[in-house]
This record gives structure tokens, sequence and C-alpha cells, in this order.
């Protein structure tokens, strides 16, 4: 079998692939307590990968040329998630051949062992409380309820299209990677719906006698409870995780509410909501902002370049340009 991927998710990837010669470089300082990677066929830049680091998580992407099997265990702290790509011939954890659209996670004792050549993958490294937390808040249980274990996990079409599309989008922004496993390179908001967007997807699996149940609810309803709680609270500290708990719904149903009512998914309709707020504050008559890092810092940007980006991407000129245009007016 052979894993195919979309090729946009590696436009813009290009200039960021680091080599790992030795091939333990790219996992030098992961939470992991054993670790053999062995090349098995000749060849040359045998693997390469990118790099995300978060205060609670690790997002790589690996890419191997020749065959390759690596030998891993992970800290008991620590939940390591992989998410196959792309392949040839075949792809094997532990045994078993892998399947494109799916999650494989491994908690247990034993750790972990693949193999395969001409491979693209990404692992993702959570701590494990942490994602039992965030399992219980979209689920409305106890963390006590929630049972992790070894597990593969088959994505709908839809949910792996955005789950891969919001890594690959996470692995090509460059203020988000990095050659150094110390440096925080995710913004908290980012991690948080890092850590919702998978708990989302694995929720059924570690409470499947709640799965479905959360989805009662009609997608207006959610929508509205969801609309409401944004108007109280102000959209600058959201998460998805804080939708899903607020609507009563997991991530897989939420993501598929919002995609049917507004075209869009949550993730993205926060970032749309804070930039329409930063937009509102701009052209505000009344109480016109100080600066534009008063704004940017007010909705919960703390790189103002990043914002300036989003922004003229949204609006098609710069904030500055706004609000200059709005101080000839006043």
């Amino acid at each position: 079998m052979t894993g195919r991927e979309n090729a946009s998710t590696n436009r813009g990837l290009t200039s960021q692939w680091i080599e790992d010669q030795r091939l333990v470089q790219h996992s030098a300082k992961m939470p992991i307590l054993h670790e053999r990677v062995v090349q098995l066929e000749p060849g040359k830049d045998a693997l390469k990968y990118i790099l995300a680091t978060g205060r609670e998580s690790v997002i790589i992407r690996i890419s191997t040329l020749p065959l390759v099997t690596a030998e891993r265990l992970t800290s008991p702290d620590w939940i390591t998630i992989i998410y196959p790509l792309s392949w040839a011939r075949e792809y094997l954890l532990n045994g078993h051949e892998c399947e494109t659209g799916h999650l494989y996670l491994f908690q247990g004792p034993n750790g972990f062992i693949s193999s395969a050549r001409q491979r693209d993958s990404i692992t993702i490294g959570l701590r494990r409380q942490r994602l039992i937390a965030t399992c219980a808040s979209l689920l409305g249980v106890d963390t006590e309820d929630i049972a992790l274990d070894d597990a593969v996990v088959k994505l709908p079409a839809a949910i792996d299209q955005f789950f891969r599309q919001s890594l690959c989008k996470v692995l090509s922004t460059p203020d988000y990677t990095t050659r150094q496993y110390g440096q925080v390179t995710m913004p908290a908001a980012l991690e948080a719906d890092l850590y919702a967007m998978i708990a989302g997807v694995l929720a059924p699996c570690v409470f499947p006698e709640l799965k479905g149940r959360m989805g009662q609810r009609s997608s207006l309803k959610s929508l509205r409870c969801v609309s409401e709680f944004i108007d109280l609270n102000g959209c600058a500290n959201l998460s998805t995780a804080d939708l899903c708990r607020v609507a009563k719904l997991e991530y897989s149903r939420l993501h598929a509410v919002f995609d049917e009512v507004l075209g869009t998914s949550p993730y993205k309709y926060l970032q749309s909501a804070r930039l329409s707020e930063a937009r509102r504050l701009l052209l505000d008559d009344r109480n016109p902002p100080k600066s534009i890092k008063d704004v940017a810092l007010s909705l919960g940007y703390m790189k103002s370049g990043r914002f300036a980006e989003q922004y003229r991407d949204m609006f098609d000129e710069l904030p500055s340009e706004t609000m200059a245009r709005a101080n000839q007016t006043r």
C-alpha cells in the first residue's frame, strides 16, 4: 500500500526542513526513555524534519527516503500520536500496516516500533494529564472517567482534511517552528486549540458510551450558545476547547456544525472574530485606540507582525492604514 498526500500540504515547507544526519537529532529532547533509529537501506539524506514546540506539546514532521526503523519508549507522563501522511510500499507500526486518515496513539509501557521508506508523517507529543483534562472538559465528565490506552482512530474525511491542513499550516509558519527544543514557538492559544482538536477526535474512543450523546442539540441552538458566550466574554482568550464546552459538543461535531451553518471551522471562526473585532476597535470614533499594539494585545496577539499579516490577509490593508484612514475622519 502507498499512502497519498495532497500536494498542497507541502507548499512553503522546502526551506524549513532540517537535515538529521545522525538520525536522532530530531527527537533529542523529546520525552523519550529509550530510542534506537536504524537506516536499513543505503542512501544519503535519510531523514529530515520540521519542529514546532509548545509549553506542553511537540509537533514534528518527519521525512525519510530509504527504509528506516525506529524503536521508541515515551515517558509515562506523555502521549505520542503518529499521523501518517504518505509512504512507499508499506508503513508498519508495531507490525501493523498503517492506513491514511488514521491516528495512532501510543502510551503503553512497551512503546512502539515504526518501519517505513519514503515516509512523510507527523508525530505529536502531548502531556498525558492535560490531554485527559481536555477530553473530560469536552465530554462533561470527571478526569477519572477518562481511560487512555493505545488506540487507532479513523478520522472522518472532513475531519482528516481539517486535521492535516491545521497541522501543516502550523509547521509551514516560520514563527511557529524552531531548531531548538528549549525554545517555545507555539502561542498558548494555538497549543490549547491543538489539545482541543486532538481531544475531540479521541473522545469517542476514551469514553465510548458517550459517543453521539454530545450531538443531540440542534446546530442553530449550539451556535447561539457559542455566540452568546462570545458576546459576554469576548473572543481574545477563547480556544476551540472553550467553544466545545459551551456548545456541549465534542470537537468533530462542533466542526461539522460550524461547517454546515457558517461554512468554516471553529478555529477559523475565532480567528476571523478577533480580526473583525480589531477592525471595529480601529474604526471606533468614540473610543479610538491609543496604538495598534494595544489592539493586538487586547485580542490575544503577542506579535504585532503576525497580527498585521492576518489583518491584511482578511481586509486587504494593514491595520496602520485602517487607523490612519479613521484618524482623518475623526
